[in-house]
């Protein structure tokens, strides 16, 4: 009898799926209201630690593919006496071009959450955007000291 033909070969591998950033630690926290669309916003916390250097379209693209409408902000903590909310966003704004800075929920006279909206072109950074001389020079606090703990608030 004649040979039978070689059996078809196998179809190529699926190209991998998209992976998350690497290094990542998730921390869910309260969702607030989201009047646009009547449903929930919900708040988690990244750290973001493995990322430093890199850039924030790296968050955004991985949200993308998963099919998230997500915004991502870096989390400096500050601390102090009489702090000034509206001149450390003024500082905030003024010390990254063209940033959009926030105050998180929670926020006293003597602790409060800095918020910096990340953008697709920025650099996810690892120290604080400001200091503490500059928020005391401006008259935005005294005794003031800040963290950041390498934290992204993502809001989705």
């Amino acid at each position: 009898p004649p040979p039978l033909p070689p059996p078809p070969s196998p179809p190529p591998p699926a190209p991998p799926p998209s992976l998350p950033p690497v290094g990542i630690a998730v921390e869910t926290d309260a969702s607030t209201p989201d009047s646009k669309t009547g449903r929930r916003r919900q708040r988690v916390l990244l750290d973001a630690s493995q990322m430093t250097g890199d850039p924030a379209s790296t968050l955004y693209d991985y949200a993308d593919s998963i099919s998230l409408d997500a915004q991502f902000y870096l989390v400096d903590t500050i601390s102090g006496t009489a702090l000034d909310q509206a001149k450390i966003i003024d500082l905030c704004e003024s010390a990254a071009a063209s940033a959009t800075c926030a105050i998180g929920d929670g926020a006293t006279t003597s602790e409060l959450k800095l918020l910096q909206l990340l953008n697709r072109t920025d650099t996810i950074r690892g120290d604080p955007l400001l200091d503490a001389s500059e928020i005391e020079d401006d008259g935005a606090g005294s005794n003031v000291t800040i963290s950041h703990a390498n934290k992204v608030e993502i809001v989705a």
